[in-house]
């Protein structure tokens, strides 16, 4: 991301490294699954979204969307996962 030079032979560096999977619980926030899956991916990392029963199905169907979207920019597909009351919803 940086790297500036500042002595002989000595280089500081500005790196970025994803953590891995992030697990995120919101309330019924259906824009959340978007904002919080785009950042996730774009920093090179994979998310378990986990939302309030209230935004459901709205939840549902945006990462149906999002999984698509995975799919056909040929980007791993269980980058983004929706969990359910009681499982994970593929």
């Amino acid at each position: 991301l940086a790297r500036t030079l500042l002595d002989d032979g000595l280089v500081l560096e500005k790196v970025s490294c994803p953590l891995g999977v992030l697990a995120v619980v919101f309330e019924a926030r259906p824009d959340a699954v978007t904002q919080i899956s785009a950042l996730a991916v774009k920093s090179g990392n994979a998310v378990i979204l986990r939302g309030s029963h209230l935004a459901k199905r709205s939840n549902l169907i945006l990462a149906e969307v999002l999984t698509g979207a995975l799919i056909e920019a040929d980007a791993p597909r269980w980058s983004v996962a929706l969990l359910g009351s009681d499982h994970l919803i593929e």
